[in-house]
Parts: structure tokens; sequence; C-alpha cells
């Protein structure tokens, strides 16, 4: 029996969505107007600078982001067409910051971050989701390696700084260590084999809609175990050092997060929050927007709105309250931009969020 919502929609997952990308969007305002590691609006004349509080409980967005999608690339029957879709989301954005964030003298800008580290996280999992028993072994290495702080160990690829970069991070370059391969493809592997292994099992994918009191009783040990280590991305830098403190927390402290995200998505599949949730006609709508529908195209636009307002960044710390209406007019801008491009293009060619 197939209990899945009859419109393909998990409301909590999107509020989820919803949550995680304005937390990283936040940090991508600060980080391109003002590049410093503390906040420098005053707090009693920018509404902007007053959630510093929420962008600092949420700097774990960007792995929450990551394994909301990976679970959900697994949960939907990825055929051909769509590999090829979502790779050519991957390789536009790559090409297309990359002409963004040009220099003088440059012709195109590469650097090593998250286009770069799904493009290739991704493609090693569609060469490698064709046998389940490689999936399964390579997912089981994966939680051997979250557990490990793997980049003690990055002094061995001195000799080669880009391989270095792209495998460890390079944490010896302001502004660089974002995003490695390891051990971040871990989460990439895991939610994808998760969400297989579910829709694979008929039994257990019914059951998903339930929570029983012992499935209850194990993620509250869980999340009460690692509580301790809570809090150890609240004073993440918002500049340059942002990449490589937010990937180099001590493992424990990246469970004690980690954990709370996988609670909350298995909660947004309980049929209880999910008709709960969308009784609400503010869930619907927020549901509805294209910042969820299409995420990805969403964020790639966003980086032109970045752009345009990097240019009147002397006016924000002048006028601090003006960073709240450039905040409103991003959001609001990039919603409307993608719809006319989805309008214009067609859905056809352009991936939707599903699950």
């Amino acid at each position: 029996m197939n209990n899945e919502p009859k419109n393909n929609r998990y409301y909590g997952l999107d509020l989820l969505r919803l949550v995680f990308i304005f937390s990283i969007i936040c940090f991508h305002i600060h980080e391109t107007f003002f590049y410093t590691t503390v906040n420098t609006l005053p707090f009693d004349k920018s509404f902007y600078s007053n959630l510093e509080p929420f962008f600092r409980a949420t700097a774990f967005s960007g792995f929450g982001l990551v394994t909301l999608s990976a679970f959900l690339t697994g949960w939907i029957s990825m055929n051909r067409r769509k590999w090829v879709i979502l790779f050519s989301i991957f390789t536009f954005g790559a090409i297309f910051l990359g002409l963004l964030h040009t220099e003088d003298n440059q012709w195109f800008y590469f650097e090593w971050d998250i286009y770069y580290f799904l493009f290739l996280s991704f493609l090693i999992l569609a060469l490698i989701q064709f046998n389940l028993y490689i999936l399964y072994f390579a997912s089981t290495l994966s939680l051997i390696l979250l557990t490990l702080p793997i980049w003690h160990w990055d002094y061995l690829l001195n000799s080669n700084i880009l391989l270095k970069d792209i495998l460890i991070g390079d944490c010896t370059t302001s502004g660089k260590g974002g995003w490695p391969l390891l051990p971040w493809i871990s989460i990439i592997l895991i939610m994808y084999s998760l969400a297989r292994f579910i829709k694979t099992n008929i039994k257990i994918k019914d059951q998903i809609h339930k929570l029983n009191y012992l499935e209850l009783l194990i993620w509250f040990i869980c999340i009460l175990g690692l509580s301790p280590w809570l809090g150890g991305y609240y004073y993440t830098p918002f500049g340059p050092d942002f990449p490589c403190f937010v990937h180099r927390r001590p493992p424990i402290q990246f469970w004690s997060q980690w954990i709370i995200v996988l609670f909350l998505i298995r909660i947004s599949f309980l049929d209880l929050i999910n008709n709960y949730l969308k009784k609400s006609r503010l869930v619907f709508i927020l549901s509805s927007l294209y910042w969820n529908q299409y995420l990805g195209l969403c964020y790639a636009i966003h980086f032109i709105f970045l752009n345009i307002g990097y240019n009147y960044r002397e006016y924000y710390l002048g006028v601090p309250y003006l960073i709240d209406i450039y905040v409103l007019i991003l959001f609001i801008g990039v919603e409307f931009s993608s719809r006319l491009l989805v309008h214009l293009i067609g859905r056809a060619y352009l991936k939707k969020e599903i699950h």
C-alpha cells in the first residue's frame, strides 16, 4: 500500500529546505559584501543584524541542504534523463560562477567549491549506484569516514595544493578549504543509499509514515547523548575563515548537529506531521515558492543579485537598514526571475524538486 501524499509533497521537507537556504544565502550576503569575521552592522539599525543568532544557530545549513538533497535524489526514481539534468545543473552552476567572478586579465575564475564538489560526488555515486552491494559497502565505509578528523593528515598532500584542496581542503590560503571530497562525499553516499534501501523494501517504506515507541526512544537517546557537543558551529566566522571552520569541526560536533537534521527529515515523513502542515495556507504558499520547487535554478540566480548588490555595499554600512531592503529584493527578485525563466524555457528543461 502506498501512503505517499497524492500531491507528492512532504511539507516538512519544504520548510526545512527554506530554513537551510535562507541561512546559507544570508551567510553569502555577509561574505560577499563585508568579508569580515564578525558582523559589522549595528544591531539597533538593521533587522538583518538582529537575525545573527538565527544565522549562527543554523550555520550547519550547508550540510543540512546537501543531506536533504542527496536523500531526495535517492528517494525519487532517477532515470538517465534525470541524471543528465542533474549534471547539467552542476555544470551550468560551475561555469556560471566561474564567468561571474572573473577579475582583470581573467576569462574564467576557478575555485573548488560546492558545484565542483556536487558534480564529482554525484558522478561517483552515479557510477556505483547500479551495483547495490558496492553502493552499500561504500556507504558503510562512509559512516566510518565521518567519525575521523581526516584533515589532520592534510600535510601528506602539501606537494600538490590543488589536489589537497579538492580532497581534504587547503586551509593555508585565506578563503579556501570549502567542500573537500573527504569526508563530505560520505553524506551523499549515505543519504542516497538510505533512501534507496527504504524505497526497495516495501515493508520499511510502508512504515516510514509512522513512528513507533522503540524508534522514538532510539532517536531520543542518540540526540540526548550527543547534546553536550551542540553549539560547535555557533561561533562560525562570517568571512574568509568560514570554509575551514565549518568543514573542520571535530566529528563529534558534526554528529551532534547532523543527528538533529536526520531526525527532522525523518519526522517530515510522518502522516501526523504532513497532514497537520498541509492544512496551513501559509505552509502551502511557502511550499509553492520556486525557492522550493526549483532550488537549483534559484540558487544560481541569487549569485547575480549578490553581484549587483555588491556594487552598493558601501551604502549598507552608512545606512544599515538598506541591507534589510536588499535582502527582501534578493529573495523576491530571485523568486520572480526563476518563474519567468521557467515560463520562457519550459518546465521540461529544468529540474523540479520532487519528493
